[in-house]
C-alpha cells in the first residue's frame, strides 16, 4: 500500500515537473520573439526649437522621413524615402510646391559658407542641450554647433534640417547654434539699433525633444493642394500678406507684397 501511494506521488510530482518544464520552454521560446518584435518597433522624434530669425519650429523625424513645421509662419517642409523629393506646403491656403532635393538646397541659401560638410576638421567635444539630449559640439572660430549623432537617421534627414537653418549638410540633428559677435565700434542709436547683436548669442535653441512610436500620419503628403506660383509664396499666407500690405500702406510706402 505504501509503495503504491509513493508511486502515485512520484507520478504526480513528475507530471507537475514536466508540465512546468513544458510551459517554461514555451515561455522561453516566445521571449526572443517578443524581444525581436519590440526591437523592430519604429520610432519617431519630435523636436521643438526656436531660431532668432526663423522663429518657432517643430520638427518631426524618423530614420527615413522628416517634416518641418515653421509655427511662426505656418508652412511645412516634407521629405521622405525612397525618392527624398521635397514638398513645401500650407494647410491654410491649400497650396504646395514640389521640388528635387538639389533645388531645395538652392532655395535655402547656405549662410555659413565656411562650415565644412560633416564637421570635417572641426574641434569636437561632448555636450548636452537644454533638454538633456546627448550631443556633440563642434566649434568653428566664434561659432559652435550642437548635433545629436547617435540616432542613425538617414543623411537626407540630417541634411534637410541643416539646409533649413542655412548651413551645409551635416551629420546629425542640429539642436543648437551659438556664436560670438564682435562689439560694434559705434553704437547705433536709431531704431535700427534694436536689431544689433553683440557678444554671445544663441541663435538656435531646443526647448523639447521626445521619442514616440512612429505615426505614418505625421509624414503624410498633402492631397489635392494647388501648385503655388513659386516656393516663396509658401512662406507667407494670404492673410499674412494682406496684413503686410496694410502696414505698408499705413507707412505711406504704397507697395504691396502680392499674393
Amino acid at each position: 500500500m505504501k509503495h503504491r501511494i509513493a508511486k502515485q506521488v512520484a507520478i504526480a510530482l513528475s507530471t507537475i515537473f514536466l508540465g512546468n518544464l513544458f510551459y517554461q520552454q514555451i515561455a522561453e521560446a516566445a521571449e526572443p520573439a517578443k524581444k525581436t518584435n519590440s526591437m523592430h518597433v519604429d520610432h519617431e522624434w519630435i523636436v521643438c526649437q526656436n531660431h532668432k530669425d526663423l522663429g518657432r519650429t517643430k520638427i518631426y523625424f524618423s530614420k527615413n522621413a522628416i517634416k518641418i513645421f515653421n509655427e511662426s509662419w505656418g508652412y511645412y517642409i516634407l521629405s521622405k524615402a525612397p525618392d527624398w523629393s521635397v514638398v513645401t506646403y500650407r494647410d491654410d491656403d491649400k497650396i504646395e510646391w514640389k521640388t528635387t532635393r538639389n533645388q531645395f538646397y538652392k532655395t535655402y541659401p547656405v549662410d555659413v559658407k565656411g562650415m565644412p560638410t560633416n564637421h570635417i576638421g572641426l574641434q569636437k567635444s561632448k555636450a548636452a542641450d537644454a533638454t538633456g539630449a546627448k550631443s556633440s559640439a563642434y566649434q568653428m572660430g566664434s561659432q559652435t554647433f550642437w548635433f545629436i549623432e547617435h540616432l542613425n537617421t538617414a543623411p537626407e534627414v540630417d541634411a534637410t534640417i541643416s539646409g533649413y537653418y542655412g548651413i551645409r549638410p551635416q551629420k546629425g540633428v542640429l539642436t543648437k547654434y551659438a556664436l560670438v559677435f564682435d562689439q560694434p565700434k559705434t553704437q547705433e542709436n536709431s531704431w535700427f539699433g534694436g536689431f544689433q547683436r553683440n557678444g554671445y548669442v544663441e541663435y538656435l535653441t531646443t526647448q523639447s525633444f521626445k521619442e514616440l512610436p512612429y505615426n505614418p500620419k505625421d509624414f503624410a503628403a498633402p492631397v489635392g493642394y494647388k501648385t503655388a506660383a513659386d516656393p516663396y509664396t509658401i512662406t507667407t499666407s494670404k492673410a499674412q500678406k494682406a496684413n503686410g500690405d496694410s502696414a505698408l500702406m499705413e507707412l505711406g510706402l504704397g507697395e504691396k507684397l502680392g499674393h
